[in-house]
């Protein structure tokens, strides 16, 4: 048996090691907009909180 087909046996999908996809905090309203910086996130009438400036979307979505 070659190293590589010994490494696949090795490692299943299943078992892979959870890895973060993204270690930043989740944005808040007042935070700086990642894209520009320009201006402070802020939330609008149809609860989406973007960037007044750029139109930057930092994250979306309503409790119901």
């Amino acid at each position: 048996m070659n190293d590589r087909m010994a490494t696949m046996e090795a490692a299943y999908w299943w078992q892979a090691a959870a890895v973060p996809a993204w270690d930043a905090p989740a944005p808040r309203p007042g935070d700086p907009c990642p894209q520009c910086g320009q201006a402070a996130l802020a939330y609008d009438p149809q609860f989406v909180l973007a960037c007044p400036a750029c139109g930057h979307v930092a994250s979306s979505g309503a409790f119901t």
